[in-house]
C-alpha cells in the first residue's frame, strides 16, 4: 500500500471512527487481523493485513473464513484492547499506530506495513512490546520483537523518502479512501483468494482428523491384549475349585500358551472366589466394548478422512467457479464452512454433468468431477451390468464404463482407456504407473448416511495403468 493512500486513510479513519469500541477481533488468515468497531453509530470493520503482496490498512465489507480457535495474536488482542482512541502515521512511513485503550491500561498496535518484512506488534504506554504477530529473535544484527523488549522502528528503506514525493494517487470521485482501497477485487483475485481459504479450511480438518486417528489407533494397540483377559477369566473358572477369599493371587497352568506356561493372575483379596471371577470376566467385557467402540471410531474418522481427501483433490484439479462452490456447499453442510460473505463464488446455474469420453469400442465413459457427481454416478447411472473404477487408496474421480449387457464384448482395450481416465482424474495423475481398482456396478454401495461420493466396494480386481485425461 502507498505512503500517500495510507494518510489519506488514517486521516479518514480518525473522521469515521472517534473513539471507537471493539466489539470483535478475527484472525482469519496468519498475516490478517479484522476488527469489528462500534463508532456510536454504526458498526463497522477494520482490515489490518501485512502480507508482502496485500498489506494495507483500511475499513472492509468483506467477510472471511475465520477459524474456529483464534490463534495466538488474536486471543491477546481480544485479552489487552477494548477501545481504539486514535490512528496515527510515524516515522513517515509505511508505519500506523493505533492507539488503543484495555482494561490494563494503553497501548499501541503498532501496523508495518513494509512489504515481506510486514508485521503487527502490540506494545504498552512504556514502550515495551507484549508480543508480535511474527517473533524476531533479533540474531545477526536484526531488531528484536519479542516479549519485554523495547519496541524500536524498523530500519528505514532507503527509497522510502522518494516513494513518498513520487506518489500520485487518484481515486473515483463518490467514494472515499477506505473504499477505493477495498474497491472489489477482480474476479479472478477474489476466486483464489476463495480457492486458498477453503484449501486452509480443509488442510485444518485433515490435520485435525489424521491426528485423531493416531490417537485412535494408539488406544487399540493398547487394548490388543484384551483376548488374555478373556483367557485368564476362563482359567480362574476353570480352577474355581483352588480359589480361596484373601488370596491377592494365584499361579495357574496357562494351556492357551505354546507350550503351557505357568501365569500369576491378581485376586482381589476381598472377593468371593465367585465374585473374583465375575469381575475378571467383567473386565473382559469393558474392554472388548472398548475395543468395538475403537473399531467404529476408526471407520467414521477414516471414511470422514477420505471424504476431506477427495474434497482436497477436488480443489487442486479444478478450481472453476463451480468446484470452489460444490465444495464449499459440501463443507457448509457439514457445519465445516462458517460465515462466507462476498468472498464466496457464484454458483453457475448448472455446474454441468459428468466429464464424457468414448472407449476404442465406442462404450461411453462418464468421469465424475466432484463428490456430487460422484455420488450420481456410482447410485443412479450405475448398473449392474456396467463396470466401475477408481484409483486405487487415493482420491480420485469415480469412472463408469457404460456396458449393460454387452459386457462379454468389452475388451482389455476398453478396460485399459477407463482405468487410465480414472488414474488421470486422481491425486496420483503425474504418476508414471498407477494401480486401479475395477469392478461390476452390482459390486458398488453407499454407506447408509454416508457423505457424497463415499461408497464401499464388495470386491475387485486391480490394473496397472499410465494416467490419461480427455483432450480439452
Amino acid at each position: 500500500m502507498k505512503f500517500q493512500l495510507i494518510e489519506n486513510i488514517v486521516v479518514e479513519l480518525n473522521e469515521q471512527i472517534g473513539v471507537g469500541r471493539i466489539a470483535k477481533i478475527y484472525q482469519p488468515d496468519p498475516e490478517l487481523i479484522v476488527i469489528k468497531i462500534w463508532t456510536g453509530r454504526e458498526n463497522i470493520k477494520l482490515l489490518i493485513s501485512v502480507e508482502a503482496a496485500q498489506g494495507g490498512i483500511h475499513l472492509t465489507e468483506r467477510a472471511f473464513l475465520n477459524p474456529s480457535r483464534p490463534p495466538r495474536f488474536c486471543q491477546l488482542l481480544r485479552a489487552r484492547i477494548t477501545r481504539i482512541l486514535k490512528f496515527e502515521v510515524v516515522n513517515e512511513d509505511r508505519i500506523v499506530f493505533i492507539h488503543c485503550h484495555g482494561p490494563q491500561g494503553e497501548y499501541r498496535l503498532v501496523v508495518e506495513l513494509i512489504g515481506r518484512g510486514g508485521n503487527m506488534i502490540l506494545v504498552d504506554s512504556a514502550g515495551r512490546i507484549i508480543d508480535a504477530l511474527k517473533r524476531v529473535q533479533g540474531e545477526n544484527g536484526h531488531r528484536s520483537l519479542i516479549a519485554g523488549k523495547p519496541y524500536i522502528f524498523p530500519p528505514v528503506r532507503e527509497n522510502s523518502d522518494g516513494d513518498r514525493h513520487s506518489e500520485v494517487l487518484e481515486k473515483p470521485s463518490g467514494i472515499s479512501w477506505n473504499q477505493f482501497a477495498d474497491q472489489p477485487q477482480t474476479k479472478a483475485s477474489a476466486s483464489q483468494d476463495f480457492f486458498q481459504q477453503l484449501l486452509r479450511t480443509l488442510g485444518a480438518q485433515i490435520k485435525k482428523l489424521s491426528k485423531r486417528l493416531s490417537n485412535i489407533e494408539a488406544e487399540l494397540a493398547a487394548q490388543e491384549d484384551y483376548q488374555r483377559h478373556k483367557q485368564g477369566a476362563d482359567l480362574l473358572l476353570a480352577n474355581l475349585h483352588l480359589l480361596k477369599r484373601g488370596m491377592t493371587s494365584i499361579a495357574l497352568i496357562d494351556y492357551y500358551r505354546d507350550p503351557p506356561e505357568e501365569v500369576e493372575i491378581p485376586l482381589d483379596p476381598l472377593l468371593t472366589p465367585q465374585q473374583n471371577v465375575e469381575a475378571s470376566f467383567k473386565r473382559f467385557k469393558k474392554l472388548k466394548r472398548g475395543i468395538e467402540h475403537s473399531l467404529r471410531r476408526v471407520d467414521e474418522t477414516r471414511s470422514e478422512l477420505s471424504w476431506l481427501e477427495q474434497l482436497e483433490f477436488q480443489l487442486k484439479d479444478d478450481s472453476s467457479g463451480s468446484t470452489l462452490e460444490e465444495v464449499a456447499e459440501e463443507l457448509r453442510a457439514a457445519g465445516l464452512l462458517r460465515e462466507v460473505g462476498t468472498l464466496r463464488a457464484r454458483r453457475t446455474s448448472q455446474s454441468g454433468g459428468p466429464l464424457e469420453g468414448r472407449s476404442p469400442s465406442g462404450y461411453r465413459v462418464l468421469v465424475g468431477r466432484n463428490n456430487r457427481q460422484n455420488d450420481e454416478l456410482s447410485t443412479r447411472l450405475l448398473k449392474t451390468g456396467d463396470l466401475w473404477f477408481h484409483v486405487h487408496n487415493a482420491p480420485g474421480a469415480h469412472v463408469v464404463l457404460k456396458c449393460g449387457q454387452q459386457r462379454e464384448h468389452v475388451t482389455e482395450t476398453d478396460l485399459r482407456y477407463a482405468a487410465e481416465l480414472a488414474a488421470g482424474y486422481s491425486r496420483l495423475k503425474n504418476d508414471s504407473k498407477v494401480e486401479v481398482i475395477q469392478t461390476e456396478g452390482g459390486a458398488v454401495h453407499k454407506p447408509k448416511g454416508g457423505k457424497p461420493g463415499l461408497v464401499n466396494v464388495l470386491r475387485y480386481s486391480t490394473i496397472v495403468v499410465q494416467p490419461k485425461r480427455l483432450a480439452d
